[in-house]
């Protein structure tokens, strides 16, 4: 399965949207970090597509989602409380900027 794929399948299933559009499948965003599982540190590499939908409703997989908001930009990252979050709020945020001058 290619990271494209996995992305598509775990966006499917953790929020019940099927309907949606990649605009460009070869940009995304990464965020890295170490994090602490029972007595190991763990490396982690999450890789961000942007994807378009005009469906609004959302059937969460409660096992691996605990919420979510639809947010203008300027609220989301307000709420975001990481750093490294942030960071790729504003790179997608600029991506889709340029995007809108390319559509």
């Amino acid at each position: 399965e290619s990271d494209i794929e996995a992305a598509k399948r775990e966006f499917e299933e953790e929020t019940g949207i099927s309907e949606y559009e990649i605009p460009d499948e070869k940009n995304f965003f990464i965020e890295e970090y170490f994090f602490k599982k029972e007595n190991d540190i763990v490396y982690k590499t999450v890789k961000y597509f942007i994807a378009f939908t005009k469906n609004k409703n959302v059937n969460m997989q409660m096992s691996e989602v605990a919420d979510f908001k639809w947010l203008p930009y300027e609220e989301a990252v307000s709420q975001l409380t990481f750093h490294e979050g942030k960071d790729i709020a504003k790179k997608a945020n600029e991506f889709l900027k340029q995007l809108s001058l390319i559509l």
